[in-house]
């Protein structure tokens, strides 16, 4: 490979993964101050997510007012633990 091919090559690299780094760090995060709505409008796969944790009220009405917060204190579901779960599965379908 010629060196000025072999340069491009490595700068192209370096850029993709400082964009790449720079898109997690500054994307979007889920908190529990969030409607159900508004994390499903960030990414309708984590749906799975709620439901994995028992939360089938992404199919309820009351999913457009109510928090994830509100949501997890009435199914006795840890809301740190879920926002942190959520915003992993963010993550790792943005390295990919």
């Amino acid at each position: 490979m010629p060196i000025h091919t072999l340069k491009n090559f490595i700068c192209k690299n370096h850029l993709t993964y400082f964009l790449k780094k720079h898109i997690i760090e500054n994307m979007k995060k889920i908190n529990k101050n969030m409607t159900i709505e508004q994390v499903l409008k960030i990414d309708s796969k984590l749906a799975d997510v709620l439901t994995g944790f028992g939360m089938h009220c992404i199919y309820c009405p009351m999913s457009l007012m109510e928090t994830l917060e509100e949501a997890a204190t009435v199914h006795e579901i840890d809301c740190d633990f879920l926002v942190e779960k959520l915003n992993q599965t963010l993550k790792d379908k943005s390295t990919k």
